[in-house]
Order: structure tokens, then sequence, then C-alpha cells
């Protein structure tokens, strides 16, 4: 058990080792879709919160926990672990946070007992351990009372005989050969997400966090929202057995560099003049318009996934769509449905629509962007030539 900035590991490669050996919990596959959005809402308000911080951290998503907070994604030292869960009615009892459901043939672990576990098995970089709700706590406080309109309430507040229980029912439900005590780090903290609202209260978190940061920014919510969450949902639901840290970071995690480089370009401009010229063709072309605003959305996303080198599925597709674009550059009377057609036809999209990795708009905003781009490249030449030859 460490606090921040401190660790009992010798070295970064201790904790990548020990990380790579603590095998990971098996997924609970009952959890619904709202689940998985509730909890990737709150890790993108818990990102932007870090962000303020300057410091740096990544983020991740269904390893050890559901939710991860490091240090560092290159050099870690520190972890919190997170676990989100939501509640339709009623608040939390102790009881319910302590209780082991009965189960055909055994019981199933306390949540308490599964928060432990972790601190348990990274005792010497477990920086805190917190159970996150939409829902509030009724719990006995050690002289105190009105648990429920706290929003948030440690271990170390519960009533001391709750106290002892706990570390008793500890030891025996993970058959742990001494105690551990980690009252001072485990948290209950109420979120301010709605249950059924969450998506209006991140964005509107996200229209706080610009406005704080780039207050004369023009900066598109909607989009950066949808690429962020997607990005968050895509490392929650991948299932992996990879063990290598690195590896598994870069799978299963966001950290400051990936968050700043969607932020980036979010905020650039550059493609806004280009994606008006498209929507403008793709009406003429009589394109529906839930079409076109679907193309819009994949627009946005694509704009993030290029730019990034280490996504090499996106990469290998983008070099067949170039091909494709030049060798219809010379082609005046292509239409843009011709276009979107001829992008079908590359063997990597045939690959990924086999796998279920490649939606259609996707493909289509890809092949348009780069075509849109490619062909605005000899404009930018001939203004630049004008410049110069005004200037001789």
């Amino acid at each position: 058990m460490c606090k921040d900035g401190e660790s009992i590991y010798v070295s970064i490669m201790d904790f990548k080792d020990h990380f790579k050996k603590i095998p990971r919990r098996e997924r609970d596959g009952s959890r619904s879709a709202n689940r998985f959005h509730f909890q990737v809402d709150w890790a993108i308000c818990e990102i932007l919160r870090l962000h303020e911080t300057e410091d740096d951290y990544c983020v991740l998503f269904e390893v050890h926990d559901d939710v991860v907070v490091l240090d560092s994604s290159d050099n870690p030292l520190n972890m919190h672990f997170y676990q989100v869960k939501t509640k339709e009615d009623g608040n939390w009892t102790w009881h319910a946070i302590t209780n082991r459901k009965k189960l055909k043939n055994s019981y199933a672990p306390s949540i308490i007992a599964k928060m432990i576990e972790n601190g348990v098995n990274f005792e010497k970089t477990c920086s805190s351990i917190n159970f996150v709700s939409n829902a509030r706590y009724e719990f006995e406080l050690d002289g105190q009372s009105g648990s429920a309109a706290k929003w948030k309430i440690g271990v170390e507040e519960i009533l001391p005989s709750l106290k002892r229980n706990l570390l008793e029912n500890t030891r025996h439900e993970l058959s742990l050969k001494k105690d551990y005590d980690f009252n001072k780090i485990i948290f209950f903290h109420v979120t301010h997400l709605s249950l059924n609202e969450h998506s209006v209260h991140v964005k509107g978190k996200i229209c706080e966090f610009i406005q704080n940061r780039l207050p004369n920014q023009r900066f598109r919510v909607d989009p950066f929202y949808q690429t962020l969450q997607g990005e968050a949902l895509r490392k929650t639901e991948l299932e992996t057995t990879e063990t290598e840290f690195d590896e598994l970071v870069r799978l299963k995690g966001l950290s400051k560099k990936d968050f700043t480089k969607i932020l980036n370009v979010s905020v650039s401009p550059d493609t806004n003049q280009l994606w008006l010229e498209i929507h403008g063709t793709l009406s003429n072309e009589r394109i529906s318009a839930g079409k076109i605003k679907k193309i819009k959305n994949a627009w946005h996303e694509y704009e993030i996934h290029r730019v990034d080198p280490s996504n090499l599925i996106v990469q290998k597709l983008k070099q067949e769509i170039l091909a494709i674009v030049k060798s219809v550059n010379d082609d005046d009377d292509v239409t843009f449905t011709e276009l979107m057609n001829k992008a079908k036809s590359c063997g990597q999209a045939h690959e990924m629509f086999a796998k279920n990795q490649l939606r259609e708009y996707y493909l289509e905003a890809m092949i348009l962007l780069e075509y849109a781009e490619f062909n605005e490249q000899p404009k930018l030449q001939d203004i630049d030539s004008q410049f110069k030859e005004e200037e001789g």
C-alpha cells in the first residue's frame, strides 16, 4: 500500500513484471449495454478531471477492475481501482456491499472482497480502492449520521464493529494468510451522472472543460464525445489474453497522449470546409439525410484514427483507399456514389467486413475524406505559386 508519488517497487520493470503475473478476473457477462455506457461515461469524466491536473495518466478499461487509473502509461508506479455500479432504486447498504449471494453450489464473492482483492494483489502500488455509483449509501458511521447525504465515504468513517467484521470476513473469503488493513484507502463515491441521462451530463462536462482550456476555439462537442466514447467502449469490450504491460496499455488503455490527440483533431477546423463541399455534393446525388449524417459522424471518427500510426488496421486500409483515389483522380465524371462503391472493392475492407470490424459508413467516409484532401492539394499549390509570382 503506498501513497501517490511513493512506491516500494525498486523499478518500473518490477511494476510491469508484477502486473503481468497477476491473473485477470473473469468478466461478468450479465451487464447491460447501458451499464457499459454509464461506466465509460464516468471514465470520460474522470479523464477530463485528470487532464486538468497536468500530470501524466493512463486509464485502463476492464483490466483487473472496471476502471484502473495509472499515474503513467510509460512509467507507472501507482494505481487507483474503480468499481462502477449502477442502481435503479434505493440506496446501497453495508449488507449489500459485504454480502455473498448464494449460488447453486457455492457463494458469489462479495463486492467488497473483489475490491480488496485488488489491494492484496497490488499491495505495493495500490493508492486507492473505490466504489462508484449513481445511488447513495446508507452506512452506519462512527459518531456521524446522515451517510445518505455524503458524496464520498471512507471505510475509516464506518462503525468500528463493522470494520472488525470486514477484516475477519475478508480474511476468510479471500483465504488470506495475514490481515490487510486497507481502511484508509477504500472509498465509496456518489457520481453526479444520471442513470438514464449520463451522456447529456458528460457533454456538459466536456463543454466546461473546453471553455476553461480553449475559450476562443471552435469545438465540435458531439463528434469529440462520440469518438472518445467509441474508443473507450471498444477498449472496454475488447477481450484479450495479452499479458505484456505495454501492449495491454495499447489495447485496453487511454493515455494522456491519446486524449490530447483526440482533443487536437476535434479543435482543428482543417476539414470543416471540405465536409461542407462533400455534404452539398452528396445531397445533389440524392443521398438521404440520414445516411449523410452517419457518414459525417464516421468522418469525424476517421479524422482521429488516421493520425494514429499504431492503428495498423486503419493505416493499411487507408493505403488501399489512397490507391483507389489516385486511380480515379483524372476521371472528372466520377460521382461520390461511384467512389463510395469503389471503396468496397478493397481487399482489406472485405476482410474487415467479414470480421465485423468495419462499418459501411466509416469506409465511405474514409474515401470521401481522402479524395477531398487529395484533390485539394493542387489548389493549395496553385495558390502558393500565384502568391510567389505576385511577390516577384
